[in-house]
């Protein structure tokens, strides 16, 4: 017997051609296979328990009923539908901003009907009450760049598992008692959370909050009860010696009512000797409803938003504020923003590139003077370009001072050099000395600037450069003055004649102006 036959003997093939034709199904089922064996054995199993969608509405429904629930889906929801998201390219290690890039703009406008901060909001919220958020993408194919976005709730939709696929597609239930939709896989978007018992759906954390927020409801409709029909409890109480029969304490009761709604004196009779009067007090019972919502308030903010009952708590302080604050951001903010930032990530921007990850901007509290101490240590082993890269991710500064530390900068590094100034040459002997001036528009770096003038004009006289000085401290006035005389010099004595008699005093005197004519019509 040959191994063929064998073969067909051991499994019950009837021929050969029908074990081929089984062996080109097997062949063909595991090529259409995308996923693991042991997965889709899973995703098989899962597809008959998967939660009844009208749980998820039950849990959203709670946001409506909840005021200490909506406060924090409001709070956490508002926050990141107004947080900025930036598409960037990987470059290497490094990431490199797209300003504008498509995919940004359209979460500014999403749809007809959506604002951006609306977007965000109905995702926020979504994934906070049911542990799911679901965007629907208006695109071509799975490789097309999407054309709009609009969310679902999450109670009309669910994902559907399959053996080959893990999921085949979704389930899209409108409400109106029709078939179910089928949306493909790559229409869809689907953040969720983490699930102990399926991998499909995300677990909501109101799961673990259904007690708590059914006992805080009922006390809530309790106490307003209380003060809707009778008003809430009566201030004081009067009791009668004398039992009260029927109907008449029928209608002492209905005058107790009346009381309390008009938040009036109570009265009893048959209790005690006489009559006596109760000053009513809170008792531990009101005490203990008081703290029961307290407490209910915290685990809500506490399993939702932490750091959020710190934040917004009476007695806080700034520096409690600001510390609930920065746990508010790192532990609560940001987990959510990465979340809706990598799944975007991954499911959405390939189609619009290689190497495209979307990030929002980062809002969780940095210690400025940690971070300060920090660049402070950086900077006396690193260069300027390492320092910018590192701290500001701007680009190299191309040129020698990107190369240096900081310590090695100085003013003139890497810029322009100025340009030289005509070396100071000591005066000559014989020449004239600048008077001592007392008057008191002489100050000494007038002075010393005349001096620096005389020096140069002596040593630059006959050249071209003879009037290019250029004081600093000298008024505008005596200039033009020391200029025009300095024009009609013949000799350097001439020259050292002009800065003796040009002191600077005041232009308007009558003697100042006597005095530069006479010298202009001698020097002539």
């Amino acid at each position: 017997m040959t191994i063929t036959e064998r073969i067909l003997n051991t499994f019950g093939f009837i021929s050969e051609k029908q074990f081929n034709l089984k062996l080109s199904d097997a062949i063909k089922s595991e090529l259409d296979r995308n996923i693991p064996l042991w997965l889709g054995e899973t995703a098989d199993a899962a597809k008959w328990i998967m939660p009844d969608i009208s749980v998820f509405a039950t849990q959203a429904d709670m946001y409506r009923l909840s005021p200490i629930l909506g406060t924090a889906v409001n709070i956490l929801g508002n926050d990141i539908g107004t947080s900025k998201i930036n598409i960037k390219r990987m470059v290497g290690e490094e990431t490199r901003d797209i300003p504008n890039h498509e995919f940004e703009l359209l979460l500014r406008n999403p749809n007809p009907a959506d604002s951006g901060i609306e977007l965000m909001q109905h995702t926020t919220s979504s994934y906070i009450l049911n542990g799911n958020a679901i965007w629907w993408l208006n695109r071509a194919g799975e490789s097309s760049t999407v054309d709009e976005i609009w969310p679902i709730p999450f109670s009309m939709i669910t994902p559907i598992p399959d053996k080959q696929m893990y999921v085949s597609y979704y389930e899209y239930y409108p409400g109106n008692g029709k078939t179910p939709m089928q949306l493909e896989t790559w229409e869809i978007c689907h953040f969720k959370t983490y699930n102990p018992n399926n991998r499909f759906v995300g677990l909501s954390p109101l799961e673990s909050l259904a007690v708590t927020l059914q006992g805080d409801l009922a006390m809530r409709k309790t106490n307003t009860v209380t003060y809707a029909e009778y008003g809430g409890a009566p201030q004081s109480i009067l009791s009668f010696k004398e039992y009260v029969q029927e109907p008449a304490w029928s209608n002492v009761k209905q005058e107790v009512r009346e009381a309390a709604k008009r938040n009036e004196m109570m009265m009893l009779r048959g209790v005690g000797d006489g009559v006596s009067w109760l000053q009513r007090a809170m008792s531990a019972k009101d005490a203990d409803f008081i703290n029961g919502l307290k407490q209910n308030m915290t685990d809500v903010f506490n399993r939702v938003c932490p750091g959020l009952i710190s934040m917004l708590s009476e007695n806080a302080t700034e520096a409690n504020a600001l510390a609930a604050r920065a746990t508010y951001s790192e532990k609560t903010q940001w987990p959510i923003m990465e979340v809706i930032s990598q799944k975007i990530t991954s499911d959405i921007l390939p189609a619009y590139g290689r190497k495209l990850i979307a990030v929002f901007d980062d809002p969780r509290v940095v210690d400025k003077k940690l971070k300060l101490e920090e660049q402070t240590a950086y900077e006396r082993t690193h260069t300027i370009d390492e320092i910018r890269k590192e701290y500001y991710q701007d680009e190299p500064l191309e040129d020698e001072r990107g190369e240096m530390l900081p310590a090695q900068v100085t003013a003139s590094s890497g810029g322009t050099q100025p340009e030289p100034q005509p070396a100071v040459e000591p005066p000559a002997e014989d020449a004239p000395i600048m008077p001592e001036d007392e008057s008191e528009d002489v100050t000494e770096p007038v002075k010393a600037d005349l001096m620096r003038w005389k020096r140069y004009a002596m040593r630059t006289f006959g050249t071209a450069d003879f009037d290019k000085f250029q004081g600093t401290h000298t008024p505008e006035h005596t200039a033009r003055v020391i200029r025009a005389k300095l024009t009609a010099c013949k000799t350097k004595a001439d020259v050292a004649d002009v800065f003796e008699t040009s002191l600077p005093v005041q232009p308007d005197t009558i003697f100042y102006l006597a005095k530069v004519i006479e010298k202009a019509v001698n020097a002539k």
